[in-house]
């Protein structure tokens, strides 16, 4: 029925933006994400642009690398979700979870009762 009633319009508008989001976010690493971006967020303010380099200015060359290479393995932190789950199952009984490492998620990934890790995925020491 055209136009739109009210009720409808009100779910409308955010059923576009978090369709807008969810083509930004597939769009990373291509030169689409710029236009989606720029649709969605609008154009980057002088200021906070100017914000933005003077704290990139202060990391060092290098060390977002540096900081990568002493964060741990996904294996340790795999191995410590399974024992919680142990643990858990010990207290409840019947708990259905399980914990794989896997290549085809994008980095943590909970379903019904599997936790699914990326392979390739790190974490800070103590996590």
């Amino acid at each position: 029925m055209w136009p739109p009633s009210n009720e409808e319009g009100l779910f409308r508008e955010p059923q576009d933006e978090l369709d807008r989001k969810i083509t930004v976010m597939a769009d990373r690493d291509t030169p689409r994400f710029r236009h989606g971006s720029l649709q969605l967020y609008g154009a980057i303010e002088d200021d906070l642009l100017e914000q933005a380099e003077a704290l990139l200015a202060e990391v060092p060359s290098g060390a977002a690398k540096r900081r990568k290479a002493t964060w741990s393995m996904h294996v340790p932190f795999a191995a410590r979700a399974d024992e919680e789950i142990t643990h858990l199952r010990g207290e409840v009984g019947g708990l259905p979870a399980t914990v794989r490492v896997r290549s085809d998620v994008s980095s943590l990934m909970f379903s019904r009762s599997h936790r699914s890790f990326r392979r390739e995925l790190r974490f800070p020491p103590g996590a």
